[in-house]
């Protein structure tokens, strides 16, 4: 009796074990699948990522460009500047200019005013 005693015992802590490792066996599949999937969400990412840094470089290129447009427009606009500075500059010197001569034409005038011509 006692050794079905023991057999029965060692028959109950077989099953318990083949159970528990049957249980451990489907926890691993478990997490076999689950690095599978992590992997593949991983391989995602790093598309996403590597997709993302290719518009990052896009955009920095286009602001680059951006940057150099707006300099070129910068000095455009201090060359037109200077024009305008200068054709003010000359539209005053004109004014100046004309109303000389406006005074030195009245005062011709006044001079010759003052001569006659005799008619025979």
């Amino acid at each position: 009796e006692e050794v079905t005693e023991s057999i029965k015992v060692i028959q109950e802590h077989t099953l318990d074990a083949v159970t528990r490792m049957q249980a451990g066996s489907s926890r691993v599949k478990d997490g076999v699948e689950l690095a599978g999937e992590a992997g593949h969400a991983l391989e995602t990412i790093v598309k996403s990522t590597s997709e993302v840094s290719r518009m990052i470089e896009t955009i920095a290129a286009a602001s680059q460009e951006q940057a150099h447009g707006v300099e070129e427009i910068s000095r455009n606009m201090d060359s037109i500047n200077t024009v305008i500075k200068d054709a003010a500059q000359n539209t005053e010197q004109a004014a100046e200019a004309a109303e000389l001569l406006d005074t030195k034409s009245k005062r011709l005038q006044t001079v010759v005013s003052q001569f006659r011509v005799q008619q025979s």
